[in-house]
């Protein structure tokens, strides 16, 4: 775990790359849809406030306000759910006034993988922060946080270990896991955008995906919290279920009678 690198918090330094690297992996899609340069950037503010506060905002209720030792990582609490929610909601609301030339379902196709690779950049950030750390594991890729890391901290709390321990116990590396789904996402996302068949198909991937190996493995996450697994569950799910309505939506319009060839 490293905290802080060259005296910079590691959580924040991360965050601010992230963003760097969703920004150029979202650029080609920029320069396709012919948004301006002054656009992209009120855009751009308003996406990541929108999806910054949501994902706080997601985090405060998720924890009712209450400072506790179960939600220590307050400081760096941000939910990705509730990334998603904030980011969709702020390109359907300024989308079509900053981006008059794309429609919304396009635009956020466009957005899919600049997201998966914010959050790949991110959970590196988690992982040397030391939050989002998962259950405690004999895998032989299981990893052991310091002392005075959250991981330590709990393992100490719920009595697994003394208060003289030097490391915590060996833990799954969830943070990894989680940027695994998303680089899943990111990839797939990235080779599917010239293959869709309709405009949405890369984002409802991405997030069938991302999501639904983030809720496989937030059953692993130490302090197990059952809503934000839910809440990447029914991200996943509904994604599915749209994408296989418009299938069958379109399988239809295929086998449908050219009406050209109906004699009336």
């Amino acid at each position: 775990m490293h905290p802080r690198i060259a005296g910079l918090d590691s959580y924040g330094l991360f965050m601010v790359l992230a963003i760097g690297a969703g920004v150029l992996a979202g650029l080609p899609g920029v320069i396709r849809s012919g948004i301006s340069a002054a656009r992209f950037g009120v855009f751009l503010v308003i996406t990541i406030v929108f999806g910054l506060g949501f994902a706080k905002l997601y985090f405060i209720i998720e924890q009712g306000g209450a400072l506790t030792l179960a939600n220590l990582e307050i400081a760096a609490g941000y939910r990705y759910p509730g990334a998603v929610i904030g980011i969709l909601m702020a390109m359907a609301t300024f989308g079509s006034r900053l981006a008059p030339d794309i429609s919304f379902a396009d635009l956020v196709d466009e957005a899919a993988p600049a997201l998966g690779t914010a959050m790949v950049v991110q959970r590196i950030g988690c992982f040397l922060n030391g939050c989002c750390f998962g259950t405690v594991s004999t895998v032989p890729w299981a990893v052991q946080f310091p002392s005075s890391s959250l991981a330590w901290v709990f393992h100490i709390h719920n009595g697994l270990l003394p208060p003289d321990a030097l490391a915590s116990l060996p833990v799954h590396p969830l943070e990894l896991y989680l940027g695994l789904a998303s680089l899943a996402g990111t990839i797939f996302s990235l080779w599917y955008g010239s293959r869709k068949t309709y405009p949405g198909q890369v984002m409802l991937l991405y997030l069938a995906i991302d999501n639904g190996g983030k809720a496989i493995f937030e059953s692993l996450r130490f302090s197990y919290v059952r809503s934000l697994q839910l809440a990447s569950l029914g991200l996943s799910v509904g994604a599915i279920l749209i994408l296989i309505f418009k299938a069958i939506g379109v399988r239809a319009e295929r086998l449908a009678p050219d009406e050209k060839l109906i004699i009336s």
